[in-house]
C-alpha cells in the first residue's frame, strides 16, 4: 500500500486524512502530488476517482456557463430595449427632463423581474387559480376582512385575486384624485408617498399593503384625499364591479359582505368615524369581526356544543321539592340570595362559571332569567314585598295590582300544579337561550326562531338543557307545548296590539284542545309570560335579580289590563276579548270609544306605548292632521282581524314608531304616511285584495326600524319606501314576509341635504283621494234608496269557530271596504265596560 512504501503507516490519523483530501484534489486540478497507486486495488480506485470527477465537474461548468451566457442574452436584451428607447427620444426631439423621467421609468421597469407569459395550456384552471392566490394573496391577507373571506370561502378569495389590476406608478403621479368618484378599492406597495387632504400635506412611509377606499366596495364614494408617490411604485386595483361579479354567487359570502358593509356604513358618521379614503383600522376589525361568519370561524372550542359539558352534574328538584320551594318562600324561610343559591345549585343552566348561560349567552340573560324566577315564585308565594323589594317607592305597585295579578295566577291554576310550577321554572331557566348567537350558530337555519332554537336543543342537544333531561315525559310534552304555545301568542305583541285577534283565536283553540284532553299548557304559556315580563330589568344593576323591577304600577297596569281581557277567553269570542283590551286602554287615558274610527286610533295608542295625557294629545293631533283617505288605510288595516277579513301584522311596528318619534328628521306623522304607503305596496306586491279570505300576513319590520333610528333627511325617509325589498321565508310553522330597505336607502342614510320626493308615493296619495272621492260620491247617491242589513261575516269553517260563531253573530261594520273593522256592537259593549269598571272587581265578571 502506498502508506507503507511512502512512510504513513507511523503518521497520526489527521496526517494521513489530509495527505489523502490533497491526493484527490490533485486528480483533477494541474497540482500534481508525488504520490502514485502501488497495487492493482489503488490503481482502479484512481482511474474511478478521475472518471467521476470529470462528469460531476464537467456538468457543473457545463450548468455554470449556461446560467452566465442566459445573464448575458437578458442583459442584452434590456440594453436594447433601453437603447432602442434611447434612440426613438432623440430622433423624436425630446426634451431633456422629459427624456430623463421616461429613462427612469423604463430602469425601474427593466430592474424589476421579468415577467413571463404563463402558458395557460399547461396545467388545469384550478392551479392557475391556486397560482394567483400565491402572487397576489399577500397583497390582500393584511385585510381582516379579506383574510375572513380566504379563510372561508376560498374560491370567491381565489376569483378576487383574479381581479386585481397591477398599475406601475412613477414618482409623482396621483394614484387617488380629491373629488373624484371611487371606482374600487386601491392597494399601494410599502413605500413613501405623499397625502394631501384638507390643506395639509403629510409624506408617510408604507412598511406593508395599505388599502385606500375600501368603502367605494360597498357603494358610492367621493375621494377625500389626494394620493401622490414619492417613488416608483407598483399599484393593485379592485373594482367595485369586479367585487360583486366575485361575491355575487356565493349566498354565504353575500350574507357576510352585507354584514360587514352595514356595520361599517352605520358606524360612518358616528362615533367619529367619518368618511375617508383610509378607513379606520379599528372600524374594519370590529365590523369584521361581529359578523356570524367571523365569529364562527374564531369560536372558541370550549363554545362548541359537542364539547360542551357541565362539570357536577345538579338534578333540578322534582314535584315534592318544589312544592317545598313554594311551601318555604310562603313562609319566608328563604331570603333571596339563600333562593339565588339554590336556583344556581339546583339548575345547570344557571351555574355562575359553567352553566350554560355563562358559556353562550350574554351575562344579562342569566339575571333576567333569575329574576323571572323569583318573581314567579313570589307571585305563586304570595309575597307581595318580596316581589317589589327592588321597585322605585314612587312607582312601586299597588297593592290592589297585585291582588289582581293573584285573580290572573288563581285562574291559570298553577298554585295548585306542582308539576306545572316544575316545568315553568325549568322553562324560564332555559328561554333565553333561544336567543343566545354562539349556539344558534350551531343549529340548522331552520330552527333560528328562539322557540325553535329551544325546541331542538330539547330534542337533539341535551347537553346544552341538562335540567330538561330530569322530567317526565309527561312533562317534557307539556314544556314543548309551552314553548310553542308561546310562539303561537305573544302576550308582548297582544299588550302592544301589535298583533290581530288572529292571535288569540289561536291561543283559544289551544284552551278548547286542552279542555278535552285535560291539559294546561295554554294558561302556564300566559304565566310564563308573565315571568318573562316580571324579569325584563332583572340586569339593571346587581340587585335587580332579587324582584320584579319591571313589573312596577306605570308598567303593570297595561299587562294587568290584558291579562284580565284573556281571562274571558273561554266564554267570549277573539274579537270581542282583543278589541275589550283596546277598550280599557283608552279607557284608561280617559277615551270613550264610539266609532270604527275610535277603535283604529285606539290601536294605534297601543301600539305607540302611549302612557300619558300629553303623549294622547300629541298623538290626537297627528292623527287629526293625516287627509282622510290615508286615515281610511290606516283604519281598515287596524281593523282587519285576521278572521273574517285578511289583516297584516307588522311585527316591530312598536319598534318602528318609537324610533320615528325619537327622530327629529322623521317625526311619527312621517312614519305613519309611509306605513299608508307599505299596505298599499304591500297588498300589490303580494296580491292581496281588500276582499280576500280570511287569512293574515306577517311582515317583519326590523331592517325599517334600524332605518328609521339612522335616517338624517326628512325626504330620503319618505322616497325609501319606493326602494324595498319584500320576500318570503318559511319558518317551520308560518311564512313571514320579511322587509329588506336596499342598498339604494342605505347608501343615502348620511345625507341630511337630499330634497328628492317620492313621485310613486305622490301618484298613491292621489289616487287615494280619487278613491276616497268615488266612495263619497256614492254614499250620497245611496242615501236615498233603503238600507239593506249586511249578512254576517263567513268564518273559516272549523269546528271551534262553529261553536263560537253561536255565541255571537257579527256584523262587520263598513270602514272604507265592507266586513272591515270591529263588530257593530262594540261600541256598546265598550260603554258597557266602562261603567263596569267603575265596579272595581266586579269587572273581572263582566269585562265584555
Amino acid at each position: 500500500s502506498w502508506i507503507c512504501v511512502y512512510g504513513y503507516e507511523n503518521k497520526e490519523l489527521v496526517w494521513q486524512y489530509v495527505v489523502s483530501f490533497h491526493y484527490v484534489l490533485a486528480q483533477f486540478t494541474p497540482a500534481p502530488i508525488k504520490i502514485n497507486p502501488t497495487n492493482l486495488a489503488e490503481q482502479c480506485f484512481t482511474v474511478f476517482v478521475i472518471l467521476t470527477l470529470l462528469i460531476t465537474v464537467g456538468t457543473a461548468v457545463s450548468r455554470i456557463s449556461f446560467v452566465i451566457q442566459q445573464a448575458l442574452t437578458l442583459s442584452a436584451e434590456a440594453n436594447g430595449r433601453r437603447r432602442a428607447m434611447q434612440q426613438w427620444l432623440r430622433s423624436n426631439q425630446v426634451d431633456m427632463e422629459l427624456s430623463g423621467r421616461i429613462m427612469r421609468f423604463v430602469d425601474h421597469k427593466l430592474g424589476k423581474p421579468k415577467e413571463t407569459l404563463l402558458d395557460r395550456s399547461l396545467i388545469s384552471d384550478k392551479l392557475i387559480k391556486e397560482l394567483l392566490v400565491v402572487s397576489r394573496g399577500s397583497v390582500l391577507d393584511s385585510n381582516i376582512f379579506f383574510s375572513t373571506i380566504k379563510q372561508a370561502f376560498s374560491s370567491v378569495f381565489i376569483d378576487i385575486c383574479g381581479s386585481l389590476r397591477i398599475e406601475v406608478c412613477e414618482q409623482g403621479d396621483a394614484i387617488i384624485r380629491f373629488g373624484m368618484l371611487a371606482t374600487g378599492m386601491v392597494t399601494v406597495t410599502p413605500g413613501p408617498y405623499d397625502i394631501l387632504s384638507s390643506g395639509s400635506n403629510e409624506e408617510i412611509h408604507f412598511d406593508n399593503y395599505y388599502h385606500f377606499s375600501e368603502i367605494s366596495l360597498f357603494g358610492p364614494f367621493v375621494h377625500t384625499i389626494t394620493l401622490r408617490v414619492l417613488a416608483y411604485a407598483d399599484t393593485f386595483h379592485l373594482s367595485a364591479e369586479s367585487f360583486v361579479a366575485c361575491t355575487k354567487d356565493d349566498p354565504a359570502c353575500g350574507s357576510f359582505v352585507y354584514q360587514h358593509a352595514r356595520r361599517v356604513l352605520s358606524s360612518i358618521g358616528r362615533h367619529k368615524h367619518p368618511a375617508d379614503d383610509r378607513l379606520c383600522a379599528s372600524l374594519r376589525d370590529a365590523a369584521c369581526t361581529s359578523t356570524d361568519c367571523y365569529c364562527i370561524l374564531n369560536m372558541d372550542p370550549k363554545n362548541l356544543v359537542a364539547r360542551f359539558h357541565v362539570c357536577g352534574y345538579r338534578e333540578p328538584p322534582d314535584i315534592a321539592a318544589v312544592q317545598k320551594l313554594v311551601s318555604d318562600v310562603s313562609e319566608g324561610k328563604l331570603s333571596s340570595s339563600e333562593l339565588l343559591e339554590f336556583l344556581e345549585s339546583r339548575y345547570d343552566e344557571l351555574a355562575p362559571e359553567e352553566g350554560t348561560h355563562a358559556r353562550f349567552s350574554d351575562p344579562s340573560e342569566r339575571q333576567r332569567a333569575i329574576s323571572a324566577m323569583l318573581s314567579i315564585l313570589y307571585l305563586i308565594a304570595d309575597r307581595f314585598e318580596d316581589f317589589t323589594q327592588q321597585q322605585d317607592p314612587a312607582k312601586k305597585l299597588s297593592k290592589e295590582s297585585w291582588d289582581m295579578l293573584q285573580i290572573f295566577m288563581n285562574w291559570s291554576g298553577i298554585k295548585s300544579n306542582a308539576r306545572s310550577i316544575q316545568v315553568l321554572l325549568i322553562f324560564l331557566a332555559i328561554k333565553g337561550l333561544g336567543k343566545a348567537k354562539n349556539l344558534l350558530f350551531q343549529i340548522p337555519s331552520d330552527y333560528q326562531d328562539p322557540e325553535d332554537a329551544v325546541l331542538f336543543a330539547m330534542c337533539r342537544l341535551p347537553n346544552i338543557v341538562p335540567s330538561v333531561a330530569s322530567l317526565q315525559d309527561d312533562a317534557s310534552f307539556l314544556l314543548a307545548d309551552i314553548l310553542m304555545s308561546h310562539k303561537d301568542f305573544n302576550l308582548g305583541q297582544f299588550l302592544q296590539s301589535e298583533s290581530s285577534p288572529t292571535a288569540v283565536f289561536r291561543l283559544q283553540e289551544r284552551l278548547e284542545t286542552e279542555a278535552n284532553e285535560g291539559a294546561d299548557a295554554a294558561k302556564v304559556s300566559l304565566v310564563a309570560a308573565l315571568g318573562l315580563m316580571c324579569g325584563l330589568l332583572g340586569d339593571h344593576d346587581q340587585e335587580a335579580w332579587q324582584g320584579s323591577m319591571f313589573m312596577d304600577e306605570v308598567n303593570g297596569r297595561g299587562i294587568i289590563t290584558g291579562l284580565r281581557s284573556l281571562q274571558h277567553m273561554e266564554n267570549g269570542s277573539s274579537q270581542e276579548v282583543y278589541w275589550s283590551y283596546v277598550t280599557k286602554r283608552a279607557e284608561i287615558l280617559g277615551l270613550r270609544l264610539n266609532s270604527p274610527s275610535d277603535f283604529a286610533f285606539a290601536r294605534l295608542l297601543c301600539l305607540c306605548r302611549v302612557k300619558t295625557e300629553t303623549d294622547l294629545q300629541s298623538l290626537q293631533m297627528i292623527w287629526r292632521s293625516m287627509e282622510s283617505p290615508d286615515r281610511v288605510v290606516l283604519q281598515n288595516c287596524f281593523l282587519a282581524d285576521g278572521i273574517t277579513r285578511h289583516s297584516i301584522c307588522f311585527l316591530y311596528l312598536p319598534h318602528c314608531l318609537a324610533n320615528a318619534q325619537s327622530n327629529p328628521a322623521v317625526g311619527l306623522h312621517s312614519m305613519l304616511l309611509w306605513l299608508v304607503d307599505l299596505i298599499e305596496l304591500a297588498r300589490v306586491r303580494l296580491n292581496i285584495s281588500a276582499d280576500a279570505d280570511a287569512q293574515e300576513s306577517v311582515i317583519v319590520l326590523t331592517d325599517l326600524a334600524s332605518f328609521t333610528e339612522k335616517v338624517k333627511s326628512k325626504f330620503i325617509f319618505q322616497a325609501s319606501v319606493d326602494h324595498v325589498h319584500l320576500f318570503r321565508t318559511n319558518d317551520l310553522t308560518n311564512m313571514r314576509i320579511h322587509l329588506k330597505m336596499t342598498s339604494a336607502n342605505w347608501n343615502q342614510i348620511d345625507n341630511e341635504e337630499s330634497h328628492n320626493t317620492s313621485t310613486t308615493s305622490s301618484l298613491r296619495a292621489i289616487h287615494r283621494v280619487t278613491l276616497e272621492t268615488q266612495r263619497k260620491c256614492e254614499q250620497l247617491q245611496a242615501q236615498a234608496k233603503p238600507v239593506v242589513a249586511s249578512p254576517a261575516a263567513k268564518q273559516r269553517p272549523t269546528k271551534a269557530r262553529m261553536r263560537r260563531s253561536q255565541k255571537t253573530t257579527i256584523e262587520p261594520a263598513k270602514v272604507g271596504s265592507p266586513g272591515v273593522g270591529p263588530p257593530e256592537h262594540l261600541t256598546k259593549q265598550a260603554r258597557l265596560a266602562t261603567r263596569a269598571t267603575a265596579g272595581g272587581r266586579a269587572s273581572d265578571k263582566l269585562l265584555v
